[in-house]
C-alpha cells in the first residue's frame, strides 16, 4: 500500500493492516489477463469495519471485479482504525479507492488511489 496519506505513525500501521488483508484475501480469478485493472470504492466505519463497497470502475471482466470486490468485503475489522483521531480517519479511512491489477500479489504498493471516493 502507498505510504499513509495522512503521515501519522497510526496511519501507516493501519495501511500494513489493510495491505496484509488485501494481499490474504484476493486471489486473481483464472484467465485475468495483463490489462484488467478495477477500481473497488469502499467506506469504512468508525470502528473499522468496511461498511460499503462498490465498483468505481469495472476491469470489464466479472470474474475479476468479482474478486476485488470479494477481497475489499473480507477485509473483517481493522482495530487499529479506532485509534486514529477523527481527522486521520476522515481524511484517510471513511472513504478509498483501491485498484487491483492481475500483477498484484503481495505487493501492495501504489494501490490506494485516494481516500475521497465522493458522495454514493
Amino acid at each position: 500500500i502507498a505510504s499513509c496519506l495522512v503521515g501519522s505513525e497510526m496511519c501507516i500501521e493501519t495501511d500494513a493492516v489493510l495491505g496484509k488483508r488485501l494481499s490474504t484475501n484476493w486471489y486473481k480469478p483464472a484467465g485475468a489477463i495483463d490489462g484488467l485493472s478495477a477500481i473497488v470504492q469502499l467506506k469504512m466505519s468508525r470502528d473499522g469495519k468496511v461498511a460499503m463497497v462498490r465498483i468505481g470502475k469495472s476491469s470489464g471482466n466479472q470474474a475479476f471485479d468479482t474478486s476485488a470486490l470479494s477481497a475489499v468485503q473480507s477485509i473483517g475489522v481493522i482495530e487499529e482504525v479506532r485509534q486514529l483521531s477523527d481527522a486521520d480517519f476522515q481524511t484517510a479511512y471513511a472513504s478509498r479507492s483501491i485498484q487491483f491489477t492481475p500483477k498484484m500479489g503481495s505487493d501492495w504498493a501504489a494501490v490506494i488511489l485516494d481516500a475521497d471516493v465522493g458522495d454514493w
